[in-house]
Formats: structure tokens, sequence, C-alpha cells
């Protein structure tokens, strides 16, 4: 299916316009010369060529410009052959990257991939990802920035948030970094938590990786001044398709805390952490994001940690998202006897991914 923006449908199967602006991109679709100045073409299961500007493909769907309807959304699915003349980055169900111009492969529905004089042969059922990437750090990272409030006159509670995340990928590694805050004033006491993080995968073959992790917490509920984790593992993408991805992880970090009482401990834990990605991309986008992470002691055996945190963002507009949060930590052994063992609740914000 083709999206052009702004609200309109048009089907490449059924052959019949939603809208009159549909109508109006039929005629673009049907005469390649309409999208003059573009370099990039690529061709729809009606046969159709469409000449213009790849974006990006991701989560099934190709963003696709042209000179004479702008920005259009076109199903991967619907595109049996793409040509880009360009710089790009693929990766494919595999978790495996490749990068080059593209072109149609001798076989149907194939990509070629060339690069440096070296030409591989991708199925395009198998890419879940298409990035042109330049010579800048910008072309390999991308943010969001999300923040929150919330107030009850009943309760008298006032809460504020703040979260920046971002993912740098390369066709050797990946890194997600960020961190987030939130602040409570229930009119007696104010109450904070923040964190920061980074996550470095080093890709190895079949959806497998090297895990590198650190984070660094403050937390009031939980009585932590500081709590500093650092340690690494092994990885992998059980499940990577352009409608979910499932993940798995085990290592060994540790743990350095300085509590609210005073006290200090530091610790070995072991690292199991798990998560489901699950996009809708169907405009306008939606995620579901779920992780949970649990921490064995290994130096105090029988004590441990879980976090559990679920994301389900909606896109208002462009670039704009509606998110809502549910996170929960426990620690089954804290120092600070005025400290709860858990914290927990949901969080709301409009976020901006750039």
């Amino acid at each position: 299916m083709i999206r052009p923006t702004p609200g309109c449908v048009l089907s490449p199967r059924q052959g019949r316009c939603l809208s009159a602006a549909a109508a109006l991109l039929g005629l673009a679709l049907a005469n390649p010369a309409a999208a003059d100045g573009k370099i990039d073409t690529i061709k729809l299961a009606n046969g159709n060529l469409v000449t213009g500007e790849i974006k990006v493909m991701e989560k099934g769907k190709l963003k696709y410009s042209t000179d004479s309807m702008g920005t259009v959304y076109v199903e991967w699915d619907e595109v049996k052959e793409i040509t880009g003349k360009a710089f790009y980055r693929l990766q494919t169900r595999a978790g495996h990257y490749y990068f080059g111009a593209m072109k149609p492969g001798s076989d149907a529905e194939v990509i070629e991939v060339t690069t440096a004089g070296n030409v591989v042969s991708l199925h395009m059922a198998n890419v879940v990802r298409i990035q042109p990437i330049e010579s800048g750090w910008r072309d390999k990272l991308d943010s969001k920035l999300s923040a929150g409030y919330s107030y009850s006159k009943s309760s008298e509670v006032t809460e504020y948030t703040l979260a920046y995340n971002a993912v740098w990928v390369d066709d050797k590694f990946r890194l997600n970094f960020g961190g987030s805050g939130r602040s409570t004033d229930d009119g007696e006491e104010t109450t904070s938590q923040a964190v920061i993080f980074a996550d470095y995968r080093h890709w190895l073959e079949n959806r497998n990786y090297w895990l590198a992790t650190g984070a660094g917490e403050q937390n009031d509920e939980l009585g932590l001044d500081a709590r500093i984790v650092a340690g690494g593992g092994f990885g992998r993408r059980f499940w990577q398709t352009n409608l979910a991805t499932v993940f798995g992880e085990g290592g060994v970090v540790v743990n350095h805390t300085e509590n609210k009482d005073g006290t200090t401990d530091t610790d070995l834990e072991g690292l199991l952490r798990a998560g489901w990605e699950i996009y809708i991309h169907d405009t306008p986008k939606r995620t579901l994001d779920t992780t949970l992470a649990v921490f064995p002691g290994i130096t105090r055996v029988g004590e441990y940690r879980t976090a559990f945190d679920i994301t389900f963002s909606q896109e208002l507009v462009e670039d704009f998202f509606f998110d809502l949060s549910f996170y929960h930590q426990y620690d089954s052994d804290v120092a600070d006897e005025d400290a709860s063992n858990s914290d927990y609740g949901v969080v709301t914000g409009i976020g901006y991914e750039f």
C-alpha cells in the first residue's frame, strides 16, 4: 500500500483510488518522468515504475520522496524491484549488514548490493531495513527525546519526567545509550530517580553478538544515593522480522552501590535479560517494547534484583509520539530500613524522533 503525505491511500493490487489525491499519485506512478530530478526507482507489484529518492525502509515500509507528490510510504511487500545509486546500509533478518549501491538481481525480488567491486545478492523478503549512509556521523545516529508532566488535584502529586534514547548502528556494532529522570512531589516530600546507560553490541554471525553494558542510577524509593553497574556477556536475536524482534542476553556484572544509610557494597551479579519489540507499521506508527532483566547474586547467593519495562509509543504527527510506559524495579535486600524493596509506576509523555 502507498500512502502519500498527507492522508490518502492507493492500493496497487486493487487498482482503485480511495481519495482524489491518490488519483493524482496514480498518474505519477504511471509516468516516472514526473519525478524529474530523482535518481532512484522502484517497481511495484502492478508493474508501475516510480522514480524518486529512497529515504529509509524499516518496519515493513519504504519511505520514498517524489518531486510531484512529496513523500509517500510504500508497503515493502508491494516493491518487486529497487534501484538505489547512493550508498546504503542494508540489514537482513539474520542480523547481517551490507553496504553499497543497489540494483535488481537476475532473479525476481532479489537485490544486488555492490561495494568495492564485490556483489552480494539478497532476497528482498529477508531485508528488514535500508538506510542511506553518508560519511558524517549524524547519518548513523537515531535519537528520541521525550518529556512528561502530570498533576493530580485530589492527591496534590506533581510529577516531571525527561528521557533521551539514541542508537548508533554500524556494520560491526550497535551502541545504545541515553538516560531518564523523574521527580515526584506529593506536597510533603520530593523523591527522584535518574539513570544513564550504555549498551554496546558487537555483531557476530547468525544473529549472535558480544555485549558490554554499563549504567548509573540514583533512586530515593530504593534508598540508593548511587548504583554503578558494569559488565558484559553474550546475546542472540532469536527472531527478527519486519514485524518483531526477540532477543536474549546473559553475562556477569559488577554492582557498586552507595546507600542512603551511608553504607557501600560491591558485589558480583549475573545478568539475564530478554526483550520483545513489536512494530505496527501502518500509519500512524506504533511500537511496543518490553524488556525484563534479572540480576541474581553471585557473591551474595540468594539475593537478586529485577527490572521490568514496557513502553507503548503512538505517532501523533510525523516524528512526534505519545508514549505510555510502565516500569517496575525490585531489590530483595535494600540496605536502608526506611526504603522500599520495589519501585514502580506509569509514565506518560510526548516524544520527538530525530
